[in-house]
């Protein structure tokens, strides 16, 4: 007689009841857990923002006139001088802080933006609003509007003298326009 055989056959048939019900315990415990977890998720339902009044995308984008671009580009270069160009930024803006930051640690106090030129300005999207820009006014054409502006930063450096920084700069504005 082989005892052997026998006891294997024992012991797979144990362990077989105990994987069973090792596998049942676990999933009475998975499904508990989910479970829990899916009341939580109910309980804490945030609603998805939406804006109040729905704009409507223009399929043929009109031109923005370049003297409104010139003139923003020209109030975020005052505003860029005077220190104040927080207001001109947009609030998702990745790098706002950061852009604070440079501004009052690294930049020489006396800096300045000068624009040289706009060399091009192109509509990116443009949306009819039926917010109007005023009480009393028809809705609001919204457009993105992007500009590649040559500046130059000047300042004056104890070392070095009157310094000049020209560069090359992509301004992406959003400019509202009754319709």
């Amino acid at each position: 007689m082989r005892p052997q055989p026998q006891l294997t056959k024992i012991n797979a048939k144990a362990a077989s009841k105990v994987a069973l019900a090792a596998l049942l315990a676990a999933g009475a415990i998975f499904s508990t857990t989910h479970a829990s977890a899916q009341l939580r998720d109910f309980r804490s339902i945030n609603p998805i923002a939406t804006p109040a009044v729905p704009a409507l995308r223009l399929s043929s984008p009109r031109a923005v006139p370049r003297e409104v671009v010139e003139k923003a580009v020209r109030d975020i270069a005052d505003a860029w001088n005077s220190g104040r160009l927080e207001g001109y930024l947009d609030r998702d803006f990745a790098n706002g802080l950061r852009l604070e930051d440079v501004f009052r640690f690294t930049l020489p106090r006396d800096a300045k933006l000068v624009v040289l030129s706009i060399r091009s300005v192109s509509v990116l999207d443009q949306q009819l609003s039926r917010e109007p820009v005023t009480p009393h006014q028809a809705p609001s054409v919204v457009s993105l509007v992007n500009a590649v502006v040559e500046t130059q930063i000047e300042f004056l450096d104890g070392r070095a003298g009157f310094v000049r920084l020209p560069g090359s700069n992509e301004f992406t504005l959003r400019i509202t326009e009754a319709f």
